[in-house]
């Protein structure tokens, strides 16, 4: 852990908040794949965050919870809920790291490490990693349609990580593959982005359906 990140989840920890590093990070830390780019969660607000640090540098808006100091992106917990026809999710936030979990997409990826290294699953991610299954929280279908990005960072996933699909993730992609055609090619192109060797063909078949 960067020192840069645990006196982060100290200070927090010193203000009276909870602090975890969260997400691929600690995902890839359980797997002994190297990852850099680094998450913390805490049921501090955007606006308690920047008080806080108001020595440090700041960028980025709260609009979504998100605080960035330095290279490390400060999140508040959340609960997303989406509105009947809509993708933009209505944020909620919250004291709790269960809620936090659950809007989360995959198992694997809601997994939470403390600043001693002690990771907290809430939703079988560690038990999911073992096994080599990329599962999501809520109902697939439900995922799925909630945001059809992540059927391409279930394709991303499941070629970096070499998982199987859970057969119930498998049978929504399939049902749900035309919804990838309302995804902007921003947030395509920023997820394609992510990995060197997972490209477009990766999910030409998905696209010309």
């Amino acid at each position: 852990m960067k020192q840069e990140v645990k006196e982060i989840l100290e200070v927090l920890e010193a203000h009276g908040y909870q602090a975890y590093i969260v997400g691929g990070y600690v995902r890839d830390y359980c797997l002994g794949l190297e990852n850099t780019d680094i998450d913390v969660a805490t049921d501090a607000t955007p606006e308690e965050i920047q008080h806080i640090f108001k020595q440090g540098k700041l960028s980025g808006e709260a609009r979504f919870g998100n605080v960035n100091i330095g290279d490390i992106q400060v999140t508040t917990f959340r609960k997303d809920s989406y509105p009947e026809n809509s993708r933009f999710p209505k944020v909620v936030y919250t004291s709790s790291l269960e809620e936090d979990a659950l809007r989360r997409d995959f198992t694997i990826n809601a997994l939470y490490m403390d600043k001693n290294g002690h990771i907290i699953d809430v939703v079988g991610g560690l038990d999911d990693l073992k096994k080599g299954i990329l599962r999501t929280i809520k109902d697939p279908n439900t995922s799925m349609k909630e945001d059809p990005l992540r059927i391409i960072r279930a394709l991303r996933f499941q070629k970096k990580l070499d998982f199987t699909l859970d057969e119930e993730l498998t049978q929504a992609i399939t049902k749900h593959k035309r919804l990838i055609h309302h995804i902007s090619k921003k947030r395509l192109h920023r997820e394609l982005e992510k990995e060197n060797d997972f490209t477009i063909k990766d999910i030409e078949w998905l696209l010309k359906k």
